[in-house]
């Protein structure tokens, strides 16, 4: 399965400290083709912070109940791990899930690019030896 941008998706998601795991859905926020995809989780519990969007039209994701996303848990996501795709978000909650996922990021590749400048004096160590012909597209 190579589910697209804005897609919802049931994920088995493993417990960290525990052996199993529980079903829970995503939604997916970043789809390169390879083996994983970027997710942020759906709860069904109300936003917390500023990164939680709550979504107008959840019935339609194929979700049973009011959600919201967690902008501020994205995670990298196996695909081997999707149980069942349950819809996709509308273009008004994409709309609103990207202006508050953006800033987010910036903000998080930031830090990421000042934690790497102080530890080696080079913002780029892990990107080094990739290909950077190859485009990359959100």
């Amino acid at each position: 399965m190579s589910p697209l941008r804005g897609s919802v998706v049931l994920i088995r998601v493993p417990f960290h400290q525990t052996g199993g795991s529980k079903l829970r859905p995503a939604m997916v926020v970043f789809n390169s083709g390879e083996d994983d995809f970027v997710g942020a989780p759906i709860t069904s519990q109300h936003p917390r912070s500023g990164c939680d969007v709550r979504l107008g039209d959840w019935s339609s994701a194929g979700l049973n109940v009011a959600s919201t996303v967690r902008l501020d848990k994205i995670a990298v996501l196996s695909k081997t791990d999707i149980v069942k795709s349950l819809g996709h978000i509308s273009d008004k909650d994409s709309e609103r899930c990207g202006g508050s996922v953006v800033p987010y990021l910036l903000r998080s590749i930031v830090m990421v690019a000042d934690t790497a400048l102080r530890a080696t004096g080079n913002i780029y160590p892990a990107v080094e030896s990739r290909d950077m012909t190859t485009p990359c597209v959100l």
